[in-house]
């Protein structure tokens, strides 16, 4: 009766141990670095506005427009936006 307890107990210790998970491994972060931005105004009062962006180690460019208050980012992977404003300022 006892070697059957101790059995049991073997058993459910194994299963716990058994069952944690590995910390996964993170690679290393890159942090973009060297953020160039320029932009490029029509001068045709169409309000378009090209943005291009450049970065070292950038995976993807967020534009926020500010068109409203709910918007959310414009995301390009390329470094290229554009966007067209109605009021001039």
């Amino acid at each position: 009766m006892k070697l059957k307890y101790i059995f049991y107990f073997i058993t459910i210790i194994g299963i716990i141990l058994g069952c944690q998970e590995e910390e996964p491994e993170l690679d290393t972060l890159l942090v973009p670095t060297n953020l160039m931005v320029s932009t490029t105004v029509s001068d045709d009062g169409s309000g378009r506005v090209v943005f291009q962006a450049s970065a070292d180690n950038a995976i993807a460019y967020h534009f926020f427009f500010d068109n409203s208050s709910t918007e959310s980012a414009f995301v390009s992977q390329d470094g290229k936006a554009e966007n067209f404003y109605k009021k001039s300022g």
